[in-house]
Parts: C-alpha cells; sequence; structure tokens
C-alpha cells in the first residue's frame, strides 16, 4: 500500500538508484555555466553512457551543418563516417589507469596531467582533443568525476589568477611555490573545486580543473594506500631522470 510512509520512501530510493541520480551533482548544471560556459552540460556525476552522448552532441554540432552543405550522397556519407569515427575513437581510447596499463605506459605520469590520477583505484580518462580545444575526462568507477582544460601560454599565470581571482571574488587557497607566488590555487565551490594549475616549467601549460570534492577528498585515502612499492624506497618514483634512464641504466 502507498499509504506507508515507509513504503513511499522506498518507492522513491529505488527510482533514484534506477536513473543514476547522484544528489551530490544534481545541480552542478548552473554552477559549469558560471566556470566554464562550454561546459554547462556536462554530465558530472553521471555514468560514462551519458559523457559519450555528450561528445556525440558536440560532434553533430560542429558536423552536421558541414554534412547538409556537402554537394552529393557519397560525400554527405563520408562525412557521416568520419562523424563516427571520431566518437568511436573518443570512446574507445578511454585511458584505464590500471597496474597492468602502467606496467607497458607511464607516459601520463610525466605529462601536463601528471598527479591528476591514482593507479589501482578503478581510474580512468578520455581526451578531446581539436584545434584549440584539450579536455581531459576524469571517471572513477564508471563515472565523471573531474574535468580539466589545458590552456596553453598565450597568457600569463599571474593574469589567470587575477582573472579567476575577480571571478570567484576571493585569492583562492594556494599551494606550492613559484618564483611570483604559489604555482596551484583553489577556489570550493557548492560541491564542486576549481583549481588553477601552473606546469608550465615541465609541460608548458597550465590547467583549469573542476572536480567534485567528495570523490577527490575519498581517493586521497584510496590511492595512499594502492601505491605501488618500488624496490627502492618503497614508492613509485616520478623523478624524469629515472623515467628516461634505459633500463639496464636505472
Amino acid at each position: 500500500m502507498l499509504s506507508s510512509p515507509l513504503r513511499i520512501v522506498g518507492f522513491l530510493a529505488a527510482i533514484l538508484m534506477t536513473v543514476g541520480i547522484q544528489p551530490a551533482h544534481a545541480n552542478v548544471g548552473p554552477e559549469l555555466a558560471r566556470i566554464d560556459p562550454d561546459l554547462k552540460d556536462l554530465p558530472m556525476g553521471k555514468p560514462r553512457e551519458a559523457l559519450h552522448d555528450w561528445f556525440k552532441t558536440k560532434i553533430d554540432r560542429a558536423a552536421l551543418t558541414t554534412i547538409a552543405g556537402a554537394s552529393d550522397y557519397a560525400e554527405k556519407e563520408r562525412l557521416r563516417a568520419q562523424r563516427d569515427q571520431r566518437l568511436a575513437a573518443l570512446t574507445q581510447g578511454e585511458v584505464f589507469f590500471d597496474e597492468k596499463a602502467f606496467t607497458k605506459d607511464r607516459s601520463w605520469e610525466v605529462s601536463l596531467i601528471a598527479g591528476e590520477f591514482g593507479r589501482g583505484t578503478e581510474e580512468s580518462m578520455i581526451v578531446w582533443r581539436q584545434p584549440g580545444e584539450t579536455l581531459y575526462f576524469f571517471l572513477r568507477r564508471g563515472v565523471l568525476w573531474k574535468v580539466a582544460r589545458q590552456l596553453d601560454l598565450d597568457d600569463t599565470f599571474e593574469h589567470r589568477r587575477a582573472h579567476w581571482s575577480a571571478a570567484f571574488a576571493s585569492e583562492g587557497a594556494g599551494a606550492g611555490k613559484g618564483t611570483s607566488g604559489p604555482t596551484e590555487l583553489r577556489w570550493p565551490r557548492d560541491t564542486l573545486d576549481v583549481r588553477l594549475v601552473n606546469r608550465r616549467l615541465l609541460y608548458g601549460g597550465d590547467l583549469l580543473i573542476i572536480e567534485s570534492r567528495a570523490v577527490a577528498e575519498e581517493l586521497i585515502a584510496q590511492r595512499a594506500e594502492a601505491a605501488i612499492p618500488d624496490v627502492s624506497n618503497g614508492k613509485v618514483s616520478h623523478d624524469l631522470d629515472d623515467f628516461f634512464l634505459p633500463d639496464n641504466e636505472r
């Protein structure tokens, strides 16, 4: 009988679980729009299938006008095939940060996104690249929890710091030490955190990162527990010299 309050609560909970609604991310659309208008519809907190649909929408917006303007049927079909191939390359190119994968490839550990993921903690990433835009989408257990936008060296870090400090009416919490101040700034929002990270010295760019605070805090402990032992000092070395030395010279 639906007259029972407990049954009603249980019924609603079952519906929420079925459709995959996560309360911590239920209203992030307006917040995302304020931070980065291009990401206003990003399915933060939703499964990878929702992210795949988001990719398809973005690709279609760019492709459909070109397809519509094609001169003949064969050209239209070729353009549609290119669209489908791009979507397939995105979704099939998901990088899984498991221990087996990193036995073969450690390149992401010495890249612009170094330190933004853990190994053996059910994390993965999909990279979106097009002229003038590179985005990194991070998933945990198949759910989108973080996105990072690559910012190239067409502006100073100090100017970017001033811009976001003005946008959020806060200087942000600083971390790291550079010649002109912190190398990382963090602005807490409602359920998301925004970070601006200076990685110019090693990797030639900055990162603007938007992430779920709850997931980030949970992963701190999980990553520490999952750290892979190293015979030399008990931890994986992130030293660049060690990475580039041949195996027989380490």
